[in-house]
């Protein structure tokens, strides 16, 4: 598949979707990542995804995560932090602990900003390890921008060890069924990458599923292959929020809302 041929299939599937008639900004309305999370983020992925959806916190969150990217070491890592916001201004501060040598200690922290003006969230996010050096690293930085009530466009710069741009529709198609298309572009390797999923809400559960699909060069903003997300509400007080190929190999998060 060739670079033009791939953005001609994004830009044709974002036609589509943006006729339809941006998700209500309420937490309870994100409560797990759709595709990659550049058009539709949970409220609690935004640091990894699209910091723009940090805006989607209107309450005072606390969150404890552990995840792995290795069976053999379950869990990889765990942390904790805590979400605020008032669906306007959202932040967000995490801290995860590897269990895996060499053990690192990372602090996390983004923040995301409604601009109703250009109806837009925008958002950055940083990170650096804690230890006897502390170097902090903003590298990613997020635009979602809505459509109606039931259509997003989102937007996120990566800068790491490499640069990477993303770009990601999302629309609610028809009552609680979401759908997305991300891809993504790796400015060095010219990895390209493309990832479609699907939402659906019942009730106080949510299913996510999707497939990212690598064409070229390597790429580090969409994960390869078919990724699960499953997100659940016992009670107003109570998120869970469990991924498998997405944010982590395997990721499980408990917040209780405030």
């Amino acid at each position: 598949m060739t670079r033009s041929h791939s953005f001609k299939h994004i830009a044709l599937a974002a036609a589509l979707l943006i006729q339809t008639p941006a998700f209500a900004k309420s937490d309870s309305d994100h409560l797990i990542s759709i595709s990659s999370g550049i058009a539709a983020p949970s409220d609690t992925s935004g640091l990894s995804e699209n910091p723009a959806g940090l805006t989607y916190n209107g309450n005072l969150k606390p969150l404890v995560r552990a995840t792995t990217e290795n069976t053999d070491n379950i869990p990889g890592t765990i942390g904790g932090g805590i979400f605020m916001g008032n669906n306007t201004v959202g932040g967000a501060l995490l801290v995860d602990r590897g269990l895996v040598a060499p053990e690192q200690t990372t602090l996390s922290a983004g923040l995301g900003v409604d601009v109703h003006a250009i109806n837009s969230s925008i958002g950055a996010s940083c990170d650096t390890e804690l230890g006897s050096t502390v170097q902090i690293s903003c590298s990613r930085f997020g635009l979602i921008h809505s459509f109606g009530t039931h259509s997003n466009l989102g937007v996120v710069l990566g800068t790491g060890d490499t640069t990477i741009l993303g770009a990601g529709v999302a629309s609610e198609v028809i009552s609680n069924v979401t759908l997305a298309i991300d891809g993504s572009l790796a400015t060095a390797s010219n990895g390209i990458a493309i990832k479609p999923g699907l939402g659906l809400k019942v009730t106080a559960l949510v299913l996510a599923v999707g497939y990212g699909i690598h064409s070229s060069g390597g790429n580090s903003m969409i994960r390869s292959g078919a990724s699960i997300g499953l997100g659940y509400k016992p009670s107003s007080k109570i998120e869970i929020q469990a991924y498998y190929e997405q944010l982590a190999r395997y990721y499980l998060g408990v917040a209780i809302v405030l």
